[in-house]
């Protein structure tokens, strides 16, 4: 969530990180001191399989590595060439603390890393003035050698920027930030300008940016910005860009091909490494050189685990409705048997006695009913028997539902898991 310097030309966004962790403070405030009954806690071609591996790689390795959330993250770009793989971190923390005027119990509490792919620094510090001496460094000095640095505060977790174009270029920032971070735009936090361009930055606060942002009373659309996958223009390598480049004219190679170090006249048929195209890598021509904001990537996560979720919950209910569909079929089919017997030997019987005394028949009737009903109950397939761990020599003298027979498959294994646990005890 950082913007370079070099596209909006301040020290980061500093203001708007120490509004977000002071509104952060007030809430959790609030929360402490509230009552609670519980407590818890592109253009010119497809993109291929290969291209999509190589973008996917630069932008895992382009993240800023996990620090807390509550701390000002400050980016550090060395110039001169200068290989955080091999600088003593040691001498370069101590090198900057000095630079910032800042003492060793000043910054006992901040932390420094850094992104070996993007070749940078970030330090973490929970304090607000170490973070603004950070961001004002220009130059260290480490064993007599000055190195130069350009630093800038990053903009804070659970924050989204949008992009507004046809901005006046000749309103500056504290203008903007008047006409925009107000009550018209709630969400607003802060506003900075791409260089000298009519396109303006305005990050929010939360995961969502509106479809319009209102300046001074006129309603411009706003987009979500996307940024542009970094390209090295001195060695052709992606994930830094050339001011920050550790590499030296020996290593370098051309963006089209990939050939090291190619003549001043080199001719090639160039291919984007990104999208496969006709083109250099991350060339303006190349539609596929933005990066998938977060906001995107978290929104596609969830659809896939609520697809997911559906297809689950969709199998398990074709699965009981077979079983009842089986179960039904079941028993229509011995309820059928039943009445075709229970017809002809209540017909016989009826017969056979005399036909005038009523009582008689209806006797007849209703022990041949009885009779029909106990031989539908005693009938019961070999599958049922297996599932319901009945012996086959066993004579079952009542009717079971499917939902009983699932209940008795419970109760059975529940009785099988309890006595495996009194063996084990």
């Amino acid at each position: 969530m950082d913007i370079n310097p070099e596209e909006a030309e301040c020290a980061g966004w500093i203001e708007v990180a120490s509004k977000k962790k002071k509104l952060a403070e007030r809430a959790d405030c609030n929360a402490g001191n509230a009552p609670t009954s519980a407590t818890g806690s592109g253009k010119g071609g497809s993109r291929t399989a290969a291209s999509q591996n190589v973008l996917r790689r630069v932008v895992k390795a382009s993240r800023i590595p996990n620090l807390p959330r509550d701390h000002f993250k400050t980016i550090i770009r060395p110039r001169g060439g200068m290989d955080v793989k091999k600088t003593d971190l040691l001498i370069f923390k101590r090198s900057l603390a000095k630079a910032a005027s800042l003492t060793a119990e000043q910054v006992f509490d901040d932390t420094l890393c850094t992104n070996p792919f993007q070749n940078i620094f970030v330090v973490a510090t929970p304090f607000e003035a170490n973070a603004r001496a950070y961001a004002r460094v220009q130059e260290i000095s480490m064993s007599s050698t000055v190195i130069g640095l350009a630093a800038y505060v990053a903009a804070s977790d659970n924050t989204c920027k949008g992009v507004i174009r046809g901005i006046n270029v000749y309103l500056s920032d504290a203008e903007l930030t008047e006409m925009i971070v107000n009550r018209r735009n709630p969400d607003a936090l802060g506003v900075r300008r791409i260089k000298k361009t009519p396109t303006v930055i305005v990050l929010f606060d939360g995961q969502k940016v509106p479809q319009h942002v209102v300046c001074d009373g006129v309603r411009y659309p706003c987009s979500l910005y996307r940024r542009q996958v970094d390209v090295c223009y001195a060695c052709g390598d992606l994930g830094h860009r050339s001011d920050v480049c550790p590499k030296g004219d020996e290593q370098k190679k051309c963006r089209g091909c990939g050939m090291q170090s190619p003549s001043p006249d080199h001719q090639c048929d160039p291919t984007c490494a990104i999208c496969g195209g006709a083109h250099p890598t991350a060339d303006r021509k190349c539609r596929k050189r933005f990066q998938v904001p977060y906001i995107v990537r978290q929104r596609r996560r969830r659809r896939r685990r609520r697809a997911r979720r559906g297809s689950d919950t969709a199998g398990g209910e074709e699965g009981l409705a077979e079983e009842e569909s089986f179960s039904s079929a079941h028993r229509s089919r011995s309820a059928s048997r039943g009445r075709s017997r229970s017809r002809g030997r209540s017909g016989s019987k009826s017969r056979s006695r005399s036909r005038g005394r009523d009582k008689g028949s209806s006797r007849s009737r209703s022990r041949g009913r009885s009779g029909s009903k106990s031989r539908v109950q005693k009938q019961m397939s070999c599958a049922d028997k297996v599932r319901m761990n009945i012996p086959s020599g066993q004579k079952v003298t009542q009717g079971i539902l499917p939902e009983q027979k699932r209940e008795q498959s419970e109760i059975l294994m529940l009785k099988k898991e309890n006595a495996e646990l009194k063996e084990a005890l």
